[in-house]
């Protein structure tokens, strides 16, 4: 068998190869019911915790771990004093935990906050590493929970958030996570930071 005759029949083979894949297509048309079944059967979680996540994914979170429209992680400490003057008072510069990250604790007793600032080694402050707002603070986040909020507002607002052993918690782990500590199911603290554990 010459080359032209086995190139018409390898021709012939892939034409009658594609009219079989349209006509099992064309077969294998859903109904909508039946199609409706098998997007339940195959998108629906398998367990509790998938249809209930402990944390919000990070787009969801992201633009939410925030005080008033600016307090926020990573911005720099001239956007502080800008927004806040001086701090009353500044700590001792310390290693942070197992990060080996330096900081200095700048307090703002007037506004309820404790900034932790991030040093590099020279010692000159880089930016915003950890907040932590109690009374008197008036600063909220951008679902309107702040300190005073209660539980029941809390769950309501942020219905993914995890709560345990008095801490209601949004964010992921080894990223940036807002902590709601709760007194008598009440919001007493309020803690912004990188969580790393």
């Amino acid at each position: 068998m010459g080359n032209a005759s086995k190139f018409v029949i390898f021709i012939l083979s892939i034409g009658c190869a594609q009219s079989i894949c349209q006509t099992l297509n064309a077969q294998i048309i859903l109904s909508p019911a039946k199609e409706t079944s098998i997007k339940q059967d195959t998108l629906l979680p398998d367990s509790e915790s998938e249809r209930n996540p402990l944390y919000l994914s990070a787009s969801d979170y992201e633009n939410e771990i925030i005080l008033d429209g600016w307090l926020k992680l990573n911005i720099p400490s001239d956007s502080i004093v800008h927004q806040l003057g001086s701090p009353a008072r500044k700590g001792k510069i310390e290693e942070s935990g197992n990060t080996g990250v330096l900081t200095q604790v700048w307090e703002y007793p007037q506004y309820g906050l404790s900034l932790w600032m991030e040093l590099n080694h020279s010692s000159h402050i880089i930016q915003l590493y950890s907040i932590e707002a109690a009374y008197p603070c008036t600063m909220k986040t951008p679902r309107h929970i702040g300190i005073g909020s209660s539980l029941s507002q809390l769950k309501q607002k942020y219905p993914k958030g995890k709560y345990s052993n008095h801490y209601f918690s949004i964010g992921n782990p080894y990223g940036i996570c807002l902590n709601f500590k709760i007194t008598a199911d009440t919001v007493t603290n309020i803690s912004i930071f990188q969580d790393f554990d």
